[in-house]
């Protein structure tokens, strides 16, 4: 996106969360990429910030400025936006807050939503790159990888392709 400062751009994504302010807006677009600072204005968009909800997924069409105060280095205008699904209800958990106030049962009971807050995405980005690291070493070593069955001490939820079978004495599967 950084290569396209100065140009009009089209972002799909969904609102994380919206900072109203004396004049304008902040509207925070999750898309797939990460979180990205978009900025409402009468000035130059071209719809009421009412229309909009955290948690909407749209489509928005605005002007890529730079801004050296930015992480990334620049933030999207907000000219025009199409709304394209609206939650029917609010998250159980507040997802949009640096943290997730919440037990470990709770995160995991709503791991698909809790996953949309960047901290906890986060976690399991670092153990993809990890993964990603091993894998590159291995293979540029002449590794080859392998998946084998396991042996568990507890059958699978559903039996899908599982046998049981004698382990030194013990029933494993």
């Amino acid at each position: 996106m950084i290569n396209h400062i100065g140009n009009e751009v089209t972002v799909c994504g969904m609102i994380h969360k919206i900072r109203r302010m004396s004049g304008f807006a902040f509207v925070i677009l999750r898309t797939r990429h990460g979180l990205l600072q978009c900025v409402y204005s009468e000035d130059y968009s071209h719809f009421t910030l009412n229309l909009l909800t955290e948690n909407m997924a749209v489509s928005v069409i605005g002007i890529v400025v730079e801004d050296k105060r930015i992480r990334v280095g620049f933030e999207l205008r907000l000219c025009e936006v199409e709304i394209l699904s609206v939650p029917e209800n609010d998250p159980p958990l507040v997802i949009n807050g640096k943290n997730i106030r919440a037990s470990i049962e709770t995160l995991l009971d709503y791991r698909p939503l809790t996953l949309r807050n960047p901290k906890e995405l986060a976690i399991f980005q670092i153990q993809a790159e990890l993964c990603r690291g091993f894998r590159a070493f291995l293979d540029k070593n002449g590794f080859t990888e392998i998946h084998s069955p396991k042996l568990v001490s507890g059958s699978a939820e559903g039996g899908a392709n599982v046998f049981r079978l004698d382990y030194f004495g013990k029933e494993a599967f």
